[in-house]
C-alpha cells in the first residue's frame, strides 16, 4: 500500500513538473508566433535568433541567452535547453537570406527540471505580410 502510494505521488510530481515547464515554454512560443505573424520586415535571420521590424517599425529580437528565452532584454521563458529557427522560401526550400524567408519553423526544447526530462515544442509561422500562392 505504501509503495503504491509512493509511486502515485512520484507520478503526480512528474506530471506536474512537466506541465508547469510546458506551460511557461508555450507562452513564450505563442508570443514569438504572434509577433512573427504580424512582422513588417525580416531584419536578420539565423538559426539561434530572429530579428524583425514590427508593424510599429520597432525592431524586435527573439533569442536564447543560456537557458532563458528573451524578447530583447525581457524574459519570456526559463529552462529552455534549445531554440532553433529554420527559415523557408516560398518553394519550401530552406534559406538563410532574410528577403527570401516566407515561413519560420521554431523548435524549442524545455527542461522540466529535477530529472523530469525534456519536452519539445515546435510550430511553423507564416507572416501575414506575404501573399501565398502555390506555396509548398
Amino acid at each position: 500500500s505504501g509503495i503504491l502510494m509512493g509511486r502515485g505521488v512520484d507520478a503526480y510530481r512528474l506530471v506536474s513538473a512537466r506541465s508547469d515547464a510546458v506551460h511557461e515554454a508555450r507562452i513564450g512560443l505563442l508570443r514569438m508566433q504572434k509577433e512573427i505573424e504580424t512582422l513588417r520586415e525580416f531584419r536578420n535571420i539565423a538559426a539561434e535568433r530572429i530579428r524583425f521590424t514590427d508593424p510599429n517599425l520597432t525592431e524586435v529580437e527573439f533569442r536564447l541567452d543560456g537557458t532563458t528565452l528573451l524578447r530583447g532584454n525581457d524574459v519570456l521563458s526559463r529552462n529552455i535547453q534549445n531554440l532553433v529557427f529554420t527559415y523557408f522560401r516560398d518553394n519550401g526550400n530552406e534559406t538563410n537570406a532574410a528577403p527570401q524567408a516566407r515561413r519560420v519553423h521554431i523548435d524549442l526544447t524545455v527542461d522540466a527540471g529535477a530529472g523530469n526530462g525534456t519536452l519539445s515544442l515546435r510550430t511553423d509561422v507564416f507572416p501575414r505580410i506575404f501573399i501565398y500562392e502555390n506555396f509548398q
